[in-house]
């Protein structure tokens, strides 16, 4: 269910930026460039992009801080939605979870 959430919550986030960045190229961009007598077919877009590595760490420290004060627990569904967001491989079945005894 964590990964789910975790899509769910890239969606949204995806959605919302999406949103601002289509209101300001309605009004701001097309606003200036038809003052400026700009032809609408030279107008720039202004388009959002993925995380930077300084969210990217910023995020995974705000989640390293709600899993140390017990607000999200660790389960294999987190650990593998993560691995797959941040490009690592899979977890190997054999070696063991974090504490667990070996």
């Amino acid at each position: 269910m964590s990964g789910d959430l975790t899509d769910l919550f890239e969606l949204a986030g995806t959605g919302i930026l999406g949103g601002i960045a289509s209101v300001i190229n309605r009004f701001a961009v097309a606003n200036l460039m038809r003052l400026n007598g700009v032809p609408p077919e030279l107008w720039p877009e202004l388009e959002h992009g993925g995380l930077s590595d300084a969210a990217l760490r910023n995020l995974l420290n705000q989640l390293a801080g709600v899993m140390n004060a017990g607000g999200i627990t660790h389960d294999p569904n987190l650990e593998a939605s993560l691995r797959q967001k941040l490009g690592l491989p899979e977890r190997a079945e054999d070696s063991p979870q974090q504490g667990e005894d070996t």
